[in-house]
Protein backbone atom coordinates (compact mmCIF):
# COMPACT_ATOMS: atom_id res chain seq x y z
CA UNK A 1 0.00 0.00 0.00
CA UNK A 2 3.36 2.14 0.42
CA UNK A 3 4.31 4.08 -3.14
CA UNK A 4 8.43 2.32 -3.83
CA UNK A 5 9.28 5.84 -3.42
CA UNK A 6 8.23 6.29 -0.20
CA UNK A 7 9.63 3.27 1.28
CA UNK A 8 12.59 3.56 4.20
CA UNK A 9 14.71 1.00 5.64
CA UNK A 10 12.75 0.99 9.01
CA UNK A 11 9.23 -0.22 6.95
CA UNK A 12 11.36 -2.91 4.94
CA UNK A 13 12.70 -4.14 8.80
CA UNK A 14 8.82 -3.77 10.18
CA UNK A 15 7.91 -5.87 7.34
CA UNK A 16 10.30 -8.83 7.90
CA UNK A 17 9.28 -8.97 11.41
CA UNK A 18 5.98 -9.24 10.50
CA UNK A 19 6.70 -12.03 8.06
CA UNK A 20 8.35 -13.94 10.57
CA UNK A 21 5.85 -13.11 13.52
CA UNK A 22 2.58 -13.46 11.89
CA UNK A 23 3.14 -15.40 8.77
CA UNK A 24 5.31 -18.12 10.29
CA UNK A 25 8.33 -17.76 7.80
CA UNK A 26 11.80 -18.84 8.52
CA UNK A 27 14.43 -16.69 9.04
CA UNK A 28 16.02 -17.70 5.75
CA UNK A 29 12.50 -18.04 3.86
CA UNK A 30 12.11 -14.23 5.23
CA UNK A 31 15.13 -12.98 4.42
CA UNK A 32 14.35 -14.51 0.68
CA UNK A 33 11.36 -12.01 0.26
CA UNK A 34 12.92 -9.13 1.46
CA UNK A 35 16.22 -10.02 -1.00
CA UNK A 36 13.36 -10.54 -4.19
CA UNK A 37 12.19 -7.32 -2.85
CA UNK A 38 15.71 -5.37 -3.17
CA UNK A 39 15.88 -6.94 -6.87
CA UNK A 40 12.79 -4.85 -7.54
CA UNK A 41 13.95 -2.15 -5.87
CA UNK A 42 17.43 -2.35 -7.84
CA UNK A 43 15.25 -1.66 -10.73
CA UNK A 44 13.55 1.01 -9.75
CA UNK A 45 16.48 2.73 -8.99
CA UNK A 46 17.97 2.23 -12.08
CA UNK A 47 14.99 3.66 -13.93
CA UNK A 48 14.88 6.65 -11.52
CA UNK A 49 11.23 5.39 -10.13
CA UNK A 50 13.00 5.92 -6.81
CA UNK A 51 16.40 7.31 -5.38
CA UNK A 52 17.63 4.63 -2.86
CA UNK A 53 17.10 1.06 -1.78
CA UNK A 54 15.44 0.28 1.34
CA UNK A 55 15.44 -3.30 1.20
CA UNK A 56 19.52 -2.93 0.78
CA UNK A 57 19.97 -0.81 3.66
CA UNK A 58 17.67 -2.86 5.94
CA UNK A 59 19.73 -6.09 4.75
CA UNK A 60 23.09 -4.42 5.73
CA UNK A 61 21.46 -3.62 9.07
CA UNK A 62 21.27 -6.42 10.58
CA UNK A 63 18.67 -8.66 9.44
CA UNK A 64 19.42 -12.67 10.55
CA UNK A 65 21.48 -13.56 7.81
CA UNK A 66 22.33 -17.36 5.78
CA UNK A 67 25.80 -18.77 6.96
CA UNK A 68 28.13 -17.29 4.00
CA UNK A 69 28.52 -20.76 1.43
CA UNK A 70 31.70 -21.50 0.37
CA UNK A 71 32.43 -20.67 -3.10
CA UNK A 72 33.31 -24.32 -4.56
CA UNK A 73 36.33 -24.10 -7.17
CA UNK A 74 37.97 -26.82 -9.42
CA UNK A 75 41.05 -28.24 -9.72
CA UNK A 76 42.75 -28.78 -12.72
CA UNK A 77 41.59 -32.47 -13.06
CA UNK A 78 37.75 -31.17 -12.91
CA UNK A 79 38.17 -28.82 -15.38
CA UNK A 80 39.68 -31.75 -17.43
CA UNK A 81 36.77 -34.00 -17.12
CA UNK A 82 34.09 -30.68 -17.77
CA UNK A 83 35.94 -29.68 -20.79
CA UNK A 84 36.11 -33.73 -21.66
CA UNK A 85 32.36 -33.91 -20.75
CA UNK A 86 31.48 -31.42 -22.98
CA UNK A 87 32.39 -32.94 -25.99
CA UNK A 88 29.67 -35.40 -26.34
CA UNK A 89 26.05 -34.31 -26.68
CA UNK A 90 23.45 -35.75 -24.32
CA UNK A 91 20.56 -37.67 -25.58
CA UNK A 92 18.19 -36.30 -27.30
CA UNK A 93 19.84 -32.31 -26.92
CA UNK A 94 19.69 -30.52 -29.48
CA UNK A 95 22.72 -29.36 -31.95
CA UNK A 96 22.60 -26.09 -30.83
CA UNK A 97 22.16 -26.05 -27.41
CA UNK A 98 25.34 -29.02 -27.53
CA UNK A 99 27.29 -25.99 -29.32
CA UNK A 100 26.21 -23.85 -26.93
CA UNK A 101 27.38 -25.64 -23.84
CA UNK A 102 30.68 -26.43 -25.11
CA UNK A 103 31.81 -22.93 -26.17
CA UNK A 104 30.62 -21.49 -22.99
CA UNK A 105 32.81 -24.05 -21.39
CA UNK A 106 36.08 -23.39 -23.48
CA UNK A 107 35.18 -19.55 -22.93
CA UNK A 108 34.79 -20.14 -18.83
CA UNK A 109 37.89 -22.43 -18.77
CA UNK A 110 40.46 -20.82 -21.51
CA UNK A 111 38.83 -16.79 -21.07
CA UNK A 112 38.25 -16.63 -18.10
CA UNK A 113 35.05 -15.39 -18.94
CA UNK A 114 31.74 -15.03 -16.36
CA UNK A 115 28.63 -16.29 -17.31
CA UNK A 116 27.08 -12.78 -17.18
CA UNK A 117 29.89 -11.82 -19.33
CA UNK A 118 29.48 -14.51 -22.48
CA UNK A 119 26.06 -13.65 -22.36
CA UNK A 120 26.77 -10.30 -22.84
CA UNK A 121 29.22 -10.33 -25.53
CA UNK A 122 28.39 -8.66 -28.76
CA UNK A 123 29.34 -9.66 -31.75
CA UNK A 124 31.31 -6.25 -32.60
CA UNK A 125 33.76 -7.22 -29.66
CA UNK A 126 34.82 -10.52 -30.69
CA UNK A 127 37.75 -10.23 -33.38
CA UNK A 128 38.96 -13.24 -34.37
CA UNK A 129 41.61 -12.48 -36.85
CA UNK A 130 43.18 -10.75 -33.84
CA UNK A 131 42.05 -13.39 -31.66
CA UNK A 132 40.81 -11.03 -28.77
CA UNK A 133 37.74 -10.78 -27.14
CA UNK A 134 37.20 -6.81 -25.39
CA UNK A 135 34.99 -7.59 -22.43
CA UNK A 136 33.02 -4.38 -21.84
CA UNK A 137 29.81 -5.93 -20.61
CA UNK A 138 27.88 -8.46 -18.54
CA UNK A 139 24.32 -9.14 -19.04
CA UNK A 140 21.99 -8.72 -16.22
CA UNK A 141 18.70 -10.84 -14.84
CA UNK A 142 16.49 -8.14 -16.63
CA UNK A 143 17.90 -9.18 -19.88
CA UNK A 144 20.31 -5.25 -19.79
CA UNK A 145 23.79 -4.85 -20.76
CA UNK A 146 26.11 -2.94 -17.41
CA UNK A 147 29.56 -2.14 -17.01
CA UNK A 148 32.11 -3.87 -14.80
CA UNK A 149 32.16 -2.58 -10.85
CA UNK A 150 35.41 -1.80 -11.45
CA UNK A 151 37.73 -0.48 -14.08
CA UNK A 152 39.56 -4.10 -14.24
CA UNK A 153 36.38 -5.38 -15.50
CA UNK A 154 37.50 -3.69 -18.97
CA UNK A 155 39.54 -6.15 -20.22
CA UNK A 156 41.00 -7.56 -23.61
CA UNK A 157 41.01 -11.33 -23.25
CA UNK A 158 43.69 -13.22 -26.12
CA UNK A 159 40.63 -15.99 -27.97
CA UNK A 160 43.12 -19.43 -28.37
CA UNK A 161 42.58 -20.31 -31.97
CA UNK A 162 40.70 -23.49 -30.81
CA UNK A 163 37.46 -21.09 -29.37
CA UNK A 164 37.57 -19.05 -32.57
CA UNK A 165 36.96 -21.69 -34.87
CA UNK A 166 34.38 -22.67 -32.53
CA UNK A 167 32.67 -18.86 -32.25
CA UNK A 168 33.46 -18.44 -36.18
CA UNK A 169 30.99 -22.31 -36.69
CA UNK A 170 28.59 -20.73 -34.08
CA UNK A 171 28.52 -17.20 -35.88
CA UNK A 172 28.18 -19.40 -39.50
CA UNK A 173 25.43 -21.83 -38.60
CA UNK A 174 23.71 -20.89 -35.42
CA UNK A 175 23.47 -16.95 -34.70
CA UNK A 176 20.38 -15.60 -34.57
CA UNK A 177 20.55 -11.83 -35.49
CA UNK A 178 18.97 -9.30 -32.54
CA UNK A 179 19.48 -5.83 -31.98
CA UNK A 180 22.05 -5.32 -29.20
CA UNK A 181 23.85 -8.06 -31.93
CA UNK A 182 24.56 -10.48 -29.02
CA UNK A 183 25.95 -14.05 -29.70
CA UNK A 184 24.43 -16.08 -27.86
CA UNK A 185 20.83 -16.02 -27.91
CA UNK A 186 17.71 -18.56 -27.73
CA UNK A 187 14.13 -18.93 -28.40
CA UNK A 188 13.79 -18.35 -32.29
CA UNK A 189 15.31 -16.87 -35.12
CA UNK A 190 12.11 -14.62 -35.00
CA UNK A 191 12.30 -13.72 -31.63
CA UNK A 192 15.34 -14.67 -30.29
CA UNK A 193 16.09 -14.28 -26.73
CA UNK A 194 18.13 -14.24 -23.03
CA UNK A 195 19.09 -17.36 -21.48
CA UNK A 196 18.58 -16.70 -17.74
CA UNK A 197 21.13 -18.09 -15.59
CA UNK A 198 18.84 -20.53 -13.66
CA UNK A 199 17.88 -21.86 -16.92
CA UNK A 200 20.94 -22.93 -18.11
CA UNK A 201 21.90 -23.99 -14.47
CA UNK A 202 18.90 -26.62 -14.70
CA UNK A 203 19.48 -27.37 -18.78
CA UNK A 204 22.56 -27.51 -18.96
CA UNK A 205 24.97 -26.98 -16.21
CA UNK A 206 24.00 -29.67 -13.34
CA UNK A 207 23.91 -32.24 -16.29
CA UNK A 208 27.41 -31.53 -17.99
CA UNK A 209 28.20 -32.02 -13.52
CA UNK A 210 26.01 -34.78 -13.32
CA UNK A 211 28.39 -36.61 -16.39
CA UNK A 212 31.73 -35.04 -15.46
CA UNK A 213 31.44 -36.83 -12.47
CA UNK A 214 31.19 -33.35 -10.29
CA UNK A 215 27.64 -32.89 -9.26
CA UNK A 216 26.99 -32.48 -5.19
Amino acid sequence: KRKMKDLTALDVEHWYEGLRKHSNLTARTARDRVRELKLMLDYGVRHKFCSTNPAQAAMRSGLQRRPTKIVRTFSRDDIAALLAAAESRFPGQHERSYALLRIVVHLAAFCGLRWGEIFGLPMERVHLEERVIEVRHSITEWDELKGPKTAAGNRDVPLPAHIGAMLSDWIDRFYYPNERDLLFRVGTPEDPKMLSAPNFHTAHWRKLLTRAGLAC
